[in-house]
């Protein structure tokens, strides 16, 4: 279950930096490595949540991997932050891949008619 949440986030990013590389060209890339880092550091990868401050720790609980890794924890010793990790976990995982669909789906859309695809491709 662990992974397949991992998985399901892996995709969550991985659509997103597409159109975010459709919308805004190759320089969407810098900004998309930064944004990865910066959500492993807010999802607690590194450390449990609960040191983060007040502001980000709420933050945190919008980003579906932060569950994962709680669930993930919880086999080591770490209290669980949520009654019922998975479900939180996958629920906004299945939210988020729906709009990040809708993204892709209407960069793709945009990028088809600016021509876009086709100055990438050189």
């Amino acid at each position: 279950m662990f992974l397949a949440g991992m998985f399901l986030n892996a995709a969550i990013l991985g659509i997103l930096v597409v159109a975010l590389v459709l919308r805004f060209g190759q320089r969407a890339e810098v900004a998309a490595w930064a944004f990865s880092y910066l959500l492993f550091l807010l999802c607690g990868l590194y450390y449990p949540v609960t040191i983060l401050p007040p502001g980000i720790k709420e933050m945190a609980q919008l980003i579906p991997l932060t569950y994962f890794l709680d669930y993930f924890r919880h086999f080591y010793g770490f209290p669980l932050l949520s009654a019922h990790p998975l479900l939180f976990g996958f629920s906004q995982s299945v939210i988020y891949l729906g709009l990040c669909y809708l993204f892709l789906h209407s960069t793709l859309n945009t990028a088809l008619r600016r021509g876009t695809i086709l100055r990438l491709s050189e």
